[in-house]
């Protein structure tokens, strides 16, 4: 991370370095600070003002908000208005799934020009992990020991044709995942996340 982010965009003092979190962008989020952006100019931002798209997101959020915001606070009650917009527009689906703001989100996270990826989303993502800071922290139980993550590729398993780019997957290695990254306590759910070869068979990880 400290190579591939100007030091003017964060700070790199806290306990888990690994985590991505508001205390990493001051420099980029400085603005927002005292003078939050609203979901219309963050949406604006990440799609640069392509009205339709906007105007579907904030339908939709507006829609499921009106029968279920009451119930989610209930859930989760340090969750404002404001919170509980910005988290269900990263679900919101829309025709062409490039365009979906989770899609848009992800994929300037893991940009090569990191850097740049995250200036464009900059407003959306101060909102959405200063919402998701309000939620409640997992921690697996005896009865739920891990989190399970399913994705229809095969990942790298050892040091052949090494990638310093791509870490392999084994005991001791850390992984770090810019994007936001789906996961369940359920493998069966995980599962269902694999490639479909046939009716049969499934391949991925």
């Amino acid at each position: 991370m400290n190579q591939m982010l100007n030091n003017s965009y964060y700070i790199n003092e806290e306990s888990n370095n690994l985590e991505e979190s508001i205390n990493r962008y001051e420099g980029l989020f400085k603005g927002y600070i005292n003078n939050p952006p609203t979901l219309k100019d963050a949406l604006n931002q990440m799609y640069n003002n392509t009205k339709t798209c906007i105007a579907q997101i904030l339908s939709e959020v507006k829609n499921h908000l009106n029968t279920k915001f009451s119930e989610i606070q209930q859930k989760f009650p340090k969750i404002t208005f404001e919170d509980a917009q910005i988290i269900s527009s990263y679900t919101c689906e829309l025709h062409g799934a490039d365009n979906n703001p989770y899609k848009l989100l992800n994929t300037n996270l893991v940009s090569n020009d990191r850097q740049s990826g995250v200036r464009k989303i900059s407003k959306y993502l101060f909102l959405f992990l200063k919402a998701l800071r309000k939620l409640d922290k997992y921690y697996p139980n005896s009865k739920e020991k891990y989190l399970y993550r399913g994705i229809s590729t095969q990942v790298q398993l050892n040091y052949d044709n090494y990638d310093k780019t791509k870490i392999p997957y084994l005991n001791g290695n850390k992984k770090v995942f810019w994007a936001f990254t789906s996961a369940s306590n359920n493998p069966k759910t995980a599962y269902d996340f694999l490639r479909k070869d046939n009716i049969n068979n499934k391949s991925g990880t």
